[in-house]
């Protein structure tokens, strides 16, 4: 337990020691004894993340804000602070005196953001994420920000019931990369805006001429938001589960973006993927019909998700060996229809695809029970044994999806393995 190391060790004076501290209390007691031994290291203290007890009710949180405010805004060492409470968190004035702070994120079941962050001219990350409930989104943050540090590179606002962007975003319209606005389902975020195609909550979006990464996952948006096609520097975007089946043939505006390289689209009943010439990362399980020998992206793609249906039901398995470039491939399980029906194993066609028709392959995942269904038979099996000897270089993992907060932001599962 975390805060009995704390309790044991809590005699050490070595300066670099304290450097990076991570602590669960798990009641009050114990959360006033890390926040005490917090404010009695201020010099120490660079790198902080504390997780509130859970079960604390609203009536023992509002005595702790108090001293939480006063610990961290004392510790003026702290470049980066990480802080989950199962209840509201208010960032007020006291956020401006951690001067140093590069590295805020809050998770919280309601966030007011009062003041203070604009100040913070050395921040480079700021993730606001509100806890979702699968049964309805409420509120959840109160306040947005007013004003917004020129120097921010990252910003996550998941599952905060945003009806807009902040105004203040525009300030770090230069600096900003990566904005991460998922799970924002509320109906003023997703009305249309002032151009047709346009979405209300995204009107800002335009003006953000660094961005690099866009995630809108399950964000319920009635159209592909004609905003997007106006960011030129855009390499990844992310619209899994936001599109409703209707508007799908709309994908194909995407192939304006002439740097996209890497797009999640799962699941939106996709029977093609979109023109795009630069595509090396392409997230499209649960697109059990999608055609995968159309498209320029099958020349340049090196990391694949797809259902693994897609392939064993491949029309023509042997177009299949454009994809020279594949590297990481991501088989999923499950049906291959709506009915339920047992799905296919790889035929003799698909199962030469693996084999000659990806040099470059070097890692394949299974997921979702695909590692089943290709051992689900003797052939099923022996082929798969077959494709490990011919490819000596090629290793086969599983994956064990975590279970938990089905809204927490997850990376994809390559997100750690290098793409030559």
């Amino acid at each position: 337990m975390v805060c009995k190391a704390f309790y044991n060790v809590g005699h050490t004076d070595s300066t670099t020691l304290w450097e990076s501290v991570a602590c669960t209390p798990h009641d009050s007691g114990q959360m006033c004894g890390v926040l005490a031994w917090v404010r009695l290291r201020r010099g120490q203290v660079k790198r902080l993340s504390l997780q509130a007890p859970e079960q604390l009710s609203l009536h023992q949180l509002l005595p702790l804000w108090g001293l939480m405010t006063s610990a961290f805004a004392s510790v003026e060492s702290l470049v980066s602070l990480n802080f989950t409470v199962a209840g509201e968190v208010m960032l007020a004035g006291w956020v401006r005196l951690m001067v140093h702070l590069k590295w805020l994120s809050v998770r919280a079941t309601t966030i007011s953001v009062l003041d203070g962050v604009g100040s913070l001219t050395r921040l480079q990350h700021l993730h606001l994420q509100a806890f979702a409930h699968p049964d309805g989104i409420t509120e959840t943050i109160s306040f947005l920000p007013k004003s917004i540090p020129g120097s921010l590179g990252e910003l996550c606002l998941a599952a905060c019931c945003l009806p807009t962007l902040p105004p203040g975003l525009t300030a770090a319209a230069a600096s900003l990369t990566r904005l991460e606005l998922s799970h924002n389902v509320s109906a003023a975020f997703g009305q249309q805006g002032p151009q047709p195609g346009s979405i209300a909550g995204l009107a800002l979006l335009p003006q953000l001429s660094a961005l690099r990464c866009l995630q809108l996952r399950h964000c319920r948006l009635p159209w592909l938001p004609r905003e997007l096609s106006e960011l030129r520097n855009l390499i990844e975007v992310d619209l899994s589960g936001s599109l409703p089946e209707d508007q799908i043939p709309d994908i194909a505006r995407l192939s304006r973006l002439q740097h996209l390289q890497r797009l999640g689209l799962r699941p939106a009943a996709l029977r093609r993927a979109p023109g795009l010439h630069q595509l090396h990362t392409a997230c499209l399980s649960g697109n059990p019909h999608i055609d995968l020998t159309m498209g320029a992206w099958v020349h340049t793609v090196k990391q694949l998700d797809i259902d693994l249906c897609s392939v064993a039901t491949a029309h023509k398995p042997e177009a299949l060996s454009a994809m020279v470039q594949l590297q990481v491939l991501c088989l999923c399980g499950g049906s291959s229809s709506a009915g339920g029906a047992d799905p296919p194993v790889l035929g003799d066609a698909a199962v030469r695809f693996l084999l000659r028709g990806m040099p470059v392959l070097r890692l394949l995942y299974l997921k979702r029970g695909a590692h089943r269904q290709l051992t689900a038979s003797v052939e099923a099996l022996a082929q798969l044994v077959a494709l490990l000897r011919e490819r000596p270089g090629l290793a086969l993992k599983e994956v064990v999806e975590p279970f938990g907060d089905p809204f927490q932001p997850r990376r994809q599962t390559w997100d750690a393995v290098e793409v030559e």
